[in-house]
């Protein structure tokens, strides 16, 4: 191995460090109780480091949401079928890519926001990142619908609801329905706003 590759694999190891101590640190706390030194401690490295792969914890804290571009692919069906895709998704905890990959529901994601929502700073980022990386894909595939913002607000906001019930919490009435049963009639619910 030669000494630019083991320092560019060093230099990945340290970037993945930091991401790692982050978001296990946004998910204990909010974004403005979450210091640029604890993470560095945690991820054992200078917290000048932090500054050095993403500009500032804004930086990093946007860093961490920069997968959920791949969400895209999430509304790439005919509308006919989407709420049908989106209800086996959110139920289901995944959905298998053109590619052969998994999309995965991030739960650890949407805990990071949940934690952070309160705070003034971080509140503007998460709403780009929501309206960058879900609506977004979602009003793209609504275009030349009526009330196309309508729908993608009322969908948007029915899923992450059923998330945070459902994955996160795990609430007692959804635990114990029947998963198809549940599954067909947010599908049909979801299709009913798609269609509106």
């Amino acid at each position: 191995m030669t000494r630019s590759t083991s320092k560019r694999k060093k230099s990945e190891i340290t970037r993945e460090a930091i991401l790692e101590s982050a978001q296990e640190l946004f998910q204990e706390k909010s974004f403005d109780q979450v210091g640029v030194r604890e993470i560095a401690s945690r991820a054992g490295v200078d917290a000048a480091m932090v500054n050095r792969y993403f500009g500032s914890k804004m930086g990093l804290f946007d860093e961490l949401f920069s997968e959920l571009e791949e969400y895209d692919e999430l509304y790439d069906v005919p509308l006919s079928e989407l709420g049908e895709r989106l209800a086996r998704f959110v139920i289901e905890g995944e959905l298998r890519t053109r590619s052969g990959g998994t999309l995965p529901v991030r739960t650890d994601r949407t805990l990071m926001m949940l934690r952070s929502v309160g705070c003034q700073e971080a509140l503007p980022m998460l709403r780009e990142v929501i309206a960058k990386r879900l609506t977004g894909p979602l009003l793209r595939a609504l275009s030349g619908q009526e009330r196309a913002v309508e729908k993608a607000a009322l969908v948007v906001s029915s899923c992450f609801g059923f998330i945070l019930i459902h994955k996160m919490i795990g609430a007692a009435c959804v635990m114990e329905a029947d998963r198809n049963t549940v599954k067909d009639l947010l599908s049909k619910n979801l299709q009913a706003i798609i269609d509106a």
